[in-house]
This record gives structure tokens, C-alpha cells and sequence, in this order.
């Protein structure tokens, strides 16, 4: 039962769902090699900072996936009550 999944910490959506699009592995991979390039070419002070901003693109990008989860998680059990609701009118009538 999703309940006692939820209770035990055994759901991590953030680390289940990984694209399997084409788009992403491609960009995937884009990203990978040009950061691969670019640090070759790059001072050892340079790499750092490329480090850096790559760490905290990620630390953007997992907030952003985190409201998002939880826009979407909130979006979906509005239209549940919404569903609900409707049913409970329609059954008095």
C-alpha cells in the first residue's frame, strides 16, 4: 500500500524516474562530453570554478524538480477532492 510505502521512506521519486527519452540521452551525453573538453583546456583554478557551477546548476535543477513534484502531487489530489465532490452531488440527486 502506497501509505505504508510512504510512512516507511520507501518511495524516492527523485531517484526512481530517469528519462529514458532520446532528447535526454543525447543531451546527456552533449553535456558530458563538452564539460570533458572544456576542462581539458581549462587552468586547474578554471576547472574549479567549472566544478563549482556545475554543483550548484544541480542544487538549482533538484529544487526546481522538488516543487515541481510537489505542485503536481498538490495539483493531483485538488482534482481528487474535485472528483469526489462531484460524485457525492451527483449521488443526492
Amino acid at each position: 500500500m502506497i501509505m505504508d510505502m510512504l510512512f516507511h521512506g520507501k518511495i524516492y521519486p527523485c531517484e526512481s524516474v530517469v528519462s529514458q527519452s532520446e532528447d535526454y540521452i543525447k543531451a546527456s551525453k552533449r553535456v558530458i562530453d563538452l564539460t570533458a573538453d572544456l576542462s581539458c583546456r581549462l587552468s586547474e583554478q578554471d576547472q574549479k570554478v567549472l566544478r563549482d557551477i556545475l554543483d550548484n546548476a544541480l542544487i538549482i535543477q533538484g529544487c526546481q524538480e522538488e516543487e515541481h513534484f510537489q505542485y503536481g502531487f498538490s495539483m493531483g489530489m485538488l482534482l481528487m477532492h474535485e472528483i469526489c465532490d462531484l460524485r457525492y452531488f451527483r449521488s443526492e440527486e
